[in-house]
């Protein structure tokens, strides 16, 4: 009797687990599943898309504390209006004030604004300016993240290159150079001339660093085109990297200031000296 006990018990214990195997199997299969989490996918490249008929849209960062900014204006306008037009498509130049010339407390908040303001307007395919270099660094993170390029024709702190490694640009040199550069430069036949077309054109002469605002607005205006693409529809499709990309290798651009170099490593202007003599000749 005793052995047959154990046996029954034996056999009971294996009934017992194979029932709880089954029923866990059971629950299993009925249990609803977590669902994997997916990080989203991360691209650096925008698309700008201009309807059929819409204009292509560049901000200007300018400065109601710089008296010439009403100048720097008029040089982008001036070089909007000699370009003629993207592929067929308008220019339009949206000013959004920066406020950072002098050096307030606040010169930080309005730079970041201003860069807030811009980036948020997704039609904004590059900006010119700022005019100064207060805040420019922390205004060129957040370009750095919307992968807006951007051209400065005045802003000449040597450390802002760090801020924007692939989207900031200058058409001016920086403050190691600019004071023995720009008067030559200001004096090259070229810019003369272009400085009576301008006389002409608004009846005042221009301010300073206007030439380079209007140098920088051309080679923007070049490089959109060389980044974008009428699709079927007959809409303009603007690729952001490729607009930086292509600023950033600006090579002896023939600009009213002489031939223009972009390093394609810092964004600065390259100082040419035998450029400059050659444009002086």
């Amino acid at each position: 009797m005793a052995d047959a006990s154990l046996g029954s018990v034996i056999r009971l214990f294996a009934l017992t687990l194979a029932l709880l195997a089954v029923t866990a199997s059971v629950a299993g299969a009925s249990a609803p599943r977590k669902k994997k989490v997916v990080p989203p996918l991360v691209s650096n490249t925008i698309h700008v898309v201009v309807p059929r008929g819409q204009p292509i849209q560049i901000a200007f960062a300018a400065d109601s504390r710089f008296d010439g900014t009403p100048s720097l204006a008029q040089a982008i306008q001036m070089a909007v209006d000699n370009h003629g037009g993207v592929l067929g498509f308008p220019i339009r130049i949206n000013t959004v004030n920066a406020s950072t010339c002098g050096s307030p407390p606040n010169t930080v908040s309005a730079a970041t604004t201003a860069a807030y303001t811009i980036t948020a307007h997704l039609q904004n395919v590059a900006v010119l300016g700022q005019v100064c270099s207060h805040g420019f660094a922390q205004a060129l993170a957040i370009y750095q993240k919307a992968g807006m390029v951007v051209v400065s024709g005045s802003a000449t702190n040597p450390a802002l290159p760090a801020a924007g490694p692939t989207v900031f640009n200058r058409t001016i040199v920086d403050d190691n150079r600019v004071a023995d550069w720009y008067p030559v430069i200001s004096q090259l036949p070229s810019d003369l001339a272009w400085r009576l077309d301008y006389t002409v054109k608004f009846g005042a002469p221009p301010s300073d660093f206007a030439d380079l605002y209007y140098d920088a607005a051309i080679i923007v205006l070049n490089d959109i085109a060389a980044a974008s693409q009428v699709d079927a529809k007959g809409e303009l499709i603007v690729n952001r990297a490729a607009l930086a990309t292509a600023v950033r290798n600006t090579s002896s651009y023939p600009g009213v200031t002489c031939s223009v170099t972009i390093d394609q490593v810092t964004g600065n202007r390259t100082d040419d000296e035998a450029a400059i003599s050659a444009c002086a000749g």
